[in-house]
């Protein structure tokens, strides 16, 4: 389909909110070099859209759109959903493809045979915390005959608090009868 027929989502369609996605400069930008390096992906990951007055609103695919515009693409392949799909349904499209319903398994990921050189490059944010003292992190007690580890962020990393609770469930995954509270 050409994309001057393609518009952006800004809530042009009755009772379908705009578009409410962002995207960081730095994903944006490994978006567009993912588009480079893989074109074929642009086959299997179609663009999804709705007809609206002769034209076709994205449900889903605008950060790939405004990539591919400024790279100067004039065709894109799309799907086109039903025009009789109600706005519930066209808002339900949306999320799935968006929502990342897993989690990494990072043990996998950085002790496997992944490059992980290639991981950022592929849109993969990797848990990062900033040099700090871990001593005094974690503190160690016993009661009930169980063995107790408190973690104890400090403010500088409190806006990680979720991912490095993430990364501790993740490696303490493989134990059974760890209770993460």
């Amino acid at each position: 389909m050409p994309i001057s027929l393609l518009d952006e989502n800004i809530g042009q369609i009755p009772d379908v909110p705009e578009n409410p996605r962002e995207i960081t400069k730095e994903k944006y930008a490994l978006l567009k070099q993912n588009i480079d390096n893989y074109p074929e992906l642009m086959n299997y990951n179609l663009i999804k859209v709705y007809p609206l007055e002769g034209r076709y609103v994205v449900i889903d695919g605008n950060m790939r759109l405004k990539a591919l515009r400024e790279k100067g693409v004039e065709q894109a392949l799309c799907y086109i959903i039903e025009k009789d799909s109600t706005p519930s349904k066209l808002e339900a499209y949306v999320f799935p493809s968006n929502a990342s319903f897993g989690k990494w398994d990072w043990s996998k990921l950085l002790n496997g045979d992944w490059d992980k050189g290639d991981l950022p490059q592929w849109g993969l944010t990797l848990p990062q915390y900033e040099d700090t003292d871990l001593d005094g992190l974690f503190d160690v007690g016993q009661s009930d005959n169980t063995e107790r580890i408190v973690v104890n962020i400090p403010e500088s990393l409190s806006d990680m608090k979720k991912a490095i609770r993430e990364d501790i469930e993740n490696l303490l995954s493989d134990y059974s009868g760890i209770k993460i509270k």
